[in-house]
């Protein structure tokens, strides 16, 4: 049988903030060139005067809607950790209380 550690908890919620901060920028970045291409091509193509325009206005909508996307998702990341975190201090808590 496997022994408690609460290191490993301790890790793992490490990790999981880690990855929050990660998905955060990922999705931002995804967003820059995701809007940018797409609103950037549509006025390319109806004008092109108006395509480095649209690319920048695009890569702004797309980089605060992903964002916004990254941070809903890295919410429930951290909410993981904190989960776990909470977990291991209960356990800590309860030892000590039967230790007395």
């Amino acid at each position: 049988m496997v022994a408690y550690d609460s290191n490993v908890i301790q890790e793992m919620a490490d990790k999981l903030y880690s990855q929050a901060r990660m998905v955060e920028f990922v999705w931002a970045v995804m967003g820059i060139f995701i809007g940018g291409s797409m609103a950037g091509g549509a006025l390319f193509a109806v004008s092109e005067g108006l395509g480095l325009m649209g690319f920048l206005g695009g890569a702004l909508f797309g980089a605060i809607l992903g964002f916004v996307i990254g941070r809903s998702r890295a919410f429930a990341l951290r909410l993981a950790a904190q989960t776990a975190l909470c977990q291991m201090r209960i356990e800590q808590n309860t030892a000590a209380l039967l230790s007395r």
